[in-house]
């Protein structure tokens, strides 16, 4: 290799077949846009794709970090919603356990509302039967058989 040490040479076979020159610029070469605008248009469009690639990463890398904090926000709740559960078991086997206390106390009305249910029929029939004996003496009082 002669000097230039940026550039290599090779031969190739053109279109037609005949060899050709081709020459490869090393990564210590700079493309000056001026002298060769195809390679300033590549070059454009690769930093253009790798911004856009580069923005698109960044969006998905923010998705997912909300993603993340929504999974971690979700998870929270649901810890609550767990501690709430647990305090309501407790709460519900306290009530089961004041219920059952309170069972015999239960019975004890049942049996009273069925004694009142019969006292209230008891009651009724006297009642009637009075409401009987009431007419039957104001008929003998009508009647003159009773002073």
């Amino acid at each position: 290799m002669s000097g230039e040490s940026s550039q290599q040479k090779s031969t190739s076979r053109g279109i037609n077949g005949e060899p050709q020159e081709l020459k490869w610029r090393g990564k210590d070469s700079e493309v000056e846009p001026h002298k060769d605008p195809l390679a300033a248009a590549f070059s454009s469009l690769f930093v253009n794709v790798a911004n856009i690639v580069q923005s698109q990463l960044q969006c998905d890398t923010e998705s997912l970090e909300l993603l993340e904090r929504m999974n971690l926000r979700t998870a929270e709740e649901y810890n609550e919603f767990g501690d709430f559960a647990a305090g309501l078991r407790v709460f519900v086997e306290r009530l089961k356990l004041k219920n059952d206390s309170f069972q015999q106390f239960n019975q004890q009305i049942d049996e009273i509302e069925h004694e009142v249910s019969e006292l209230e029929g008891a009651v009724s029939f006297l009642n009637n039967h009075t409401s009987a004996i009431e007419s039957k003496l104001r008929r003998a009082y009508a009647e003159g058989l009773i002073d």
